[in-house]
């Protein structure tokens, strides 16, 4: 899993939400393995800040905001 969440730092600093990554997200989490045009069009319908939301609290990781609440970045939670 480890891979898998520092595949999602990444995507998530970057602000894109990757397909790819999802798939193989939850074939690791549930052994399903879902179809690319299945997850890409929920992708683009989605609320992506729930999504990122979601993941970063699953991830435990900790996230940097700017002054005016802007997403700066994410990195694992120091603890």
């Amino acid at each position: 899993m480890t891979e898998i969440i520092n595949e999602y730092i990444e995507m998530r600093n970057e602000r894109m939400l990757n397909p790819i990554w999802f798939i193989k997200y939850a074939l690791e989490k549930t052994g399903i393995r879902h179809q690319y045009r299945d997850i890409h069009t929920y992708l683009q319908f989605a609320n992506h800040e729930g999504i990122f939301n979601k993941l970063d609290k699953e991830f435990s990781l900790d996230i940097l905001y700017d002054s005016s609440g802007k997403f700066l970045k994410c990195y694992p939670a120091s603890n």
